[in-house]
């Protein structure tokens, strides 16, 4: 649900540190800290060193046998067996520096799911390895999905971009300030619909298992002026609508809960109907329920006193902006399919246009990184990426492409990984890495 959006003065910062030492197998970087690592770190590194002699190189399924179910996602080209280990050496010493317990990755190359692996835990108590099949919550990453099943609809002419929602909600939404201001399914796609996330609110309806409170329910009580957490100061900003980036998971769900009402089906529903189903993804959900438990890599806290603490199996009824829970392989087919202008091998969920739609700079004058819920970004290496990123409770997440060479790379992570830390520089030199890995696959 929280994300940390991909800007590019914070990216300098950790891509120059990545580049410089991600040549090197080893870790010096971070050894200082190994120190303060209990025997949870040196638990995930012996995960990833039985994985490693178990497939002879990691968890990389390179050589998987087909399977119709995405979640099992063959691949197509392997890494050299000195290379492989010198990437598992990398990744097991950043996850320790993050003090997070596993992570799965995949890397698209050539329209297809190129490699995939995994390292470390996806259960500290049980001891269970990490596997590419693993399901991760994915936290902000769920957007574009909600993106992506927003634009079904308006494809369809169920919805428009620009109307005002207000003409079909069942409670009227105005910015308290600038309650003349339409507010718009674009201006909710993009951030721009002044809308704020009340962390004080937000906070308190993180459930175990799914949320019981109807996503229109939470979401009357949030915005509406009768509602129980309705606050005008808190729940939307200050300038108007249409005139300034403010990130709202709020306003990404609210897009959600239209279509609902247009569609006349639960916005989750919606979404397997019209987009992971056709894709064959058929362990994508944004519920719990249905999914396999048992496959889900739990989410974990760390704590020096502690170690690894779990957060158990979450929900909140605002779903639509960040409990989609899939696997690499899954959501592999889901960028690729975005990358390809709507189609994943002969599947055409959305139209062409509708994609070119959404990979426009929005707001131009305002932001030239928000594109329809996707990000745009030149990093520091010249190149532009696409793509969103995500954290939450003991998840972390990056899912970007590059449209210059169709390079893509997918990385889940199950541990907290706070924003500026030396956490987070760690798990994004694994991007790092993984995309200078792809020169050889």
């Amino acid at each position: 649900m929280l994300s940390f959006r991909p800007l590019c003065l914070l990216l300098a910062a950790w891509l120059a540190a990545s580049c410089s030492s991600a040549a090197a197998p080893a870790v010096g970087a971070t050894d200082a800290q190994h120190a303060d690592q209990t025997d949870d770190s040196s638990q995930l590194v012996d995960a990833a060193v039985e994985l490693d002699a178990a497939a002879d190189g990691g968890a990389d399924t390179s050589d998987a046998a087909d399977s119709a179910d995405a979640a099992s996602e063959p691949t197509t080209a392997t890494l050299p067996a000195e290379q492989r280990a010198a990437l598992n050496n990398f990744v097991v010493n950043k996850l320790a520096a993050a003090h997070v317990p596993g992570c799965a990755a995949g890397i698209v190359k050539g329209g297809k799911l190129a490699w995939q692996s995994a390292w470390g835990l996806a259960n500290v108590a049980q001891n269970t390895p990490a596997t590419p099949q693993n399901l991760h919550m994915l936290a902000s990453i769920s957007k574009t999905a909600t993106a992506v099943g927003v634009m079904r609809a308006v494809e369809l002419g169920l919805v428009n971009l620009d109307d005002d929602l207000n003409t079909w909600l069942p409670f009227a939404v105005h910015h308290p300030k600038f309650p003349k201001t339409v507010i718009t399914l674009r201006l909710l796609l993009t951030h721009f619909a002044g809308i704020s996330d009340n962390w004080d609110v937000m906070d308190a309806t993180y459930v175990d298992g799914d949320s019981p409170v109807a996503l229109g329910d939470f979401l009357h009580d949030y915005l509406a002026t009768d509602g129980k957490y309705y606050d005008a100061a808190a729940n939307f900003g200050t300038k108007q609508p249409g005139t300034k980036y403010d990130y709202s998971d709020i306003g990404i769900s609210l897009a959600g809960y239209a279509v609902e009402l247009k569609t006349k089906v639960p916005f989750d529903q919606w979404c397997t109907q019209e987009v992971f189903a056709p894709l064959g993804l058929t362990q994508t959900s944004f519920r719990l329920k249905g999914l396999d438990a048992s496959t889900i890599a739990m989410p974990y806290g760390w704590s020096k006193a502690d170690g690894f603490t779990p957060y158990g199996l979450y929900g909140y009824p605002d779903y639509p902006d960040g409990a989609l829970r899939s696997s690499v392989g899954q959501m592999a087919r889901f960028l690729l399919m975005f990358m390809n202008d709507g189609s994943w091998s002969g599947v055409q969920v959305l139209k062409t246009a509708t994609v070119a739609e959404m990979k426009k700079v929005q707001y131009p004058t305002l932001d030239q990184a928000q594109l329809l819920t996707w990000y745009s970004e030149v990093r520091d290496d010249g190149k532009t990426y696409i793509g969103h990123n995500g954290g939450d409770r003991g998840i972390w997440g990056q899912m970007f492409y590059r449209p210059g060479d169709g390079v893509g790379v997918l990385l889940f992570c199950n541990g907290d990984v706070d924003q500026g830390t030396a956490g987070e520089t760690a798990v994004l030199a694994i991007e790092t890495r993984l995309y200078q890995e792809a020169k050889s696959l």
